[in-house]
C-alpha cells in the first residue's frame, strides 16, 4: 500500500512538474528531478529487498550444508532444519543463533531436540544472557569445565568420580544434582 501511495504521489508530482513547463522551465525541471529521485529510491528499495531474499536463500543453503555434515545425511539435515526453523519461530531467538547453538550441542554429542536447547534458552533468557552463552556453559560442563556455569548460579564440586551441581530452583529452594564425572548427560 505504501508503494502504491508513493507511486501515486510520484505520478502526481511528475504531472505537476510537467504542467509548469509553460510557467517556467526551472520549476518543471525541479519537479521532474524530484519525481525521478523518488522513483529511483522506490526501485532501489525493491532491488535491496530482492538482494535480501537472495541472502536468505544463501543462508539457508549454508545451514543445509552444515547440517548435512553434522547430521550425516541430507534427509536428517532436512529434519534438523525443520526443527531449528520451528524452534526459532516459537522463541525470541534468531534463526542463525539457534542454528549455531544446535550445531554446537550436536557436535558435542548432545541432543538439542530432547528439551536441552529449550532449557538452555529458558535459563539464558532468565539470566539475561545470549543463548550461545548457555550453550557454551553446557558444552564446557560436559568436558568437566564448570567455570561458566557460575554465570547461571550453578556451582560444581568434584568428589572422587562424582560431580555435584548445586543450584536454586524456580521456587527458591537450593537443589543438588550428582552425576558421574564421566557421564555426558
Amino acid at each position: 500500500r505504501a508503494t502504491v501511495a508513493l507511486h501515486q504521489k510520484t505520478v502526481a508530482l511528475a504531472k505537476s512538474g510537467l504542467g509548469q513547463i509553460g510557467a517556467g522551465a526551472g520549476k518543471a525541471f525541479r519537479g521532474v528531478a524530484l519525481a525521478a529521485g523518488v522513483a529511483v529510491s522506490a526501485f532501489g528499495g525493491a532491488a535491496i529487498a530482492a538482494g535480501s531474499l537472495v541472502g536468505v536463500a544463501s543462508q539457508f543453503e549454508k545451514f543445509q550444508t552444515i547440517l548435512e555434515t553434522t547430521e550425516g545425511s541430507s534427509a536428517k539435515a532436512k529434519t534438523a532444519m525443520a526443527w531449528v526453523s520451528n524452534f526459532a519461530a516459537k522463541t525470541p531467538y534468531e534463526l542463525d543463533g539457534v542454528m549455531d547453538s544446535f550445531v554446537q550441542l550436536r557436535t558435542r554429542g548432545l541432543d538439542p531436540t530432547n528439551g536441552l536447547l529449550q532449557s538452555l534458552g529458558d535459563t539464558s533468557a532468565a539470566m539475561g544472557v545470549p543463548l550461545m552463552q548457555g550453550v557454551e556453559a553446557m558444552a564446557d560442563a560436559v568436558t568437566g569445565e564448570n567455570e561458566r556455569l557460575k554465570a547461571f548460579g550453578i556451582t560444581a564440586s568434584k568428589t572422587g568420580n562424582k560431580i555435584a551441581y548445586t543450584y536454586t530452583n524456580a521456587a527458591g529452594k537450593q537443589m543438588t544434582a550428582s552425576v558421574k564425572a564421566t557421564d555426558r548427560m
